[in-house]
């Protein structure tokens, strides 16, 4: 009989990755060899019959041989039905792989994870998962980048700025003649009246509507763009 080699050998520890940002390196482990399915007991006449004339405990299985990353297999052939015993086997048509397991063809079949890898599958399924999410980020990005270019958004924006210049000017300007006061030994100055820290977001809101954008979508639209700009706002500022 002939011996199969020890599955998920690792053909090589040497994919180190580095990138010019980081000194730290990652290691992909790849693996390859080759594996026996079971695909079931033998019929227990011929089972006997078999082990008196060989002196083996032989099952029938499912031989192929694999690729993958870390023992997860992305490629498989080489498929063939065998007796076997341990890591020793011996090919042998469908035909009879069916007859000694009391099975027909069509049952018998082969193995799911030979016919789709596990890898294979995983991959896929990331694609299928993460592809329609990344579309939709793509989309609502270039939906708010078209806000930006709008004219009436700008408007709005430049208006938030504006009422958030005023009040920390006012605040600044009581601060500095309270530390005035203070060092004088004077009582401070009255806090003024600040406006609200979210007067500049309704008073952008408000000149969107006159614009004639309604109000629920000027809300959300402004709320989506201050988002995105807090987001990709370099670090530090």
């Amino acid at each position: 009989m002939r011996h199969l080699l020890t599955r998920g050998l690792p053909l090589a520890l040497v994919l180190v990755l580095f990138s010019p940002s980081r000194a730290s390196a990652g290691v992909i482990l790849i693996t390859h060899g080759d594996t026996i399915k079971p695909l079931g007991d033998l019929r227990s006449d011929l089972k006997d019959a078999l082990r008196k004339a060989t002196g083996k405990n032989l099952s029938v299985g499912f031989k192929y041989s694999s690729f993958g990353v870390f023992w997860l297999d992305l490629w498989t052939w080489g498929g063939e039905y065998c007796l076997y015993e341990g890591n020793n086997y011996e090919p042998i048509p469908l035909a009879t792989a069916a007859l000694l397991t009391g099975k027909s063809e069509d049952e018998l079949g082969k193995p799911f994870f030979y016919r789709f890898p596990l890898g294979l599958l995983i991959i896929g399924g990331c694609v299928v998962v993460f592809t329609p999410m990344a579309m939709l980020r793509k989309g609502k990005e270039r939906r708010i980048r078209r806000l930006l270019g709008d004219e009436r958004y700008q408007a709005a924006l430049q208006l938030m700025r504006e009422r958030d210049e005023q009040r920390r000017a006012l605040l600044q300007d009581w601060q500095d003649k309270a530390s005035a006061a203070e060092a004088k030994g004077e009582a401070p100055p009255p806090k003024p009246e600040l406006m609200a820290t979210d007067d500049g977001f309704e008073a952008a809101v408000d000149h969107l509507a006159r614009e004639g954008i309604p109000r629920e979508e000027a809300e959300q639209n402004l709320t989506a763009v201050l988002t995105f700009l807090e987001n990709h706002a370099p670090a530090g500022s």
